[in-house]
């Protein structure tokens, strides 16, 4: 687009200066007729119209965001593709999963956001009724709103679902 724009106003400072030419040409070579003068005008008041607009498009244009490059569009479809990824999970567990406890043995932020939330990393333990049968998940990856971030502690307790078919696939609830 920039190119579009000099190439515009560049156009405008020829138009302008061909209107001069041809406006003063006859008064320097005086066997070329006067009637130039109208074509002179016309070439000059185009070329300052053509500037004019160009130069206005261009500072409107100053202000807006650079379109996102083919890295940036690929990531902000992988990242939309994880949100209904987990989104459909979650609505899958949120249904079919059966209730439990889960305690947070650690967690960090993987640096990715998934719709402007972050995807968080737990280790997790699963509190079952008897304690010999509480099963540890070490990698559980969730995407968690930024107003929930700050109630996550190490040690905290927080219900989940489990997947009936997949004890290891977990939603945690937050409740």
């Amino acid at each position: 687009m920039n190119w579009l724009i000099k190439g515009s106003q560049a156009a405008g400072i020829l138009l302008i200066a061909g209107g001069i030419i041809i406006g003063i040409l006859p008064y320097i070579v005086p066997s070329i007729k006067f009637e130039s003068l109208p074509t002179a005008i016309t070439l000059f008041i185009t070329g300052i119209i053509v500037f004019a607009i160009s130069k206005f498009t261009g500072n409107m244009l100053i202000g807006l965001p650079k379109p996102p490059t083919m890295k940036e569009s690929v990531e902000r479809i992988s990242a939309g593709a994880e949100f209904l990824k987990q989104y459909n999970k979650m609505n899958k567990l949120s249904s079919t999963g059966i209730p439990a406890k889960v305690k947070v043995l650690g967690f960090k932020d993987t640096g990715q956001l998934v719709n402007f939330d972050s995807v968080i990393e737990f280790q997790l333990e699963v509190i079952k009724e008897h304690k010999y049968d509480n099963y540890f998940i070490n990698s559980h990856k969730q995407i968690v709103s930024k107003i929930l971030i700050n109630r996550i502690e190490t040690g905290k307790e927080f219900y989940a679902k489990i997947d009936p078919e997949d004890k290891n696939n977990v939603m945690i609830t937050f409740s």
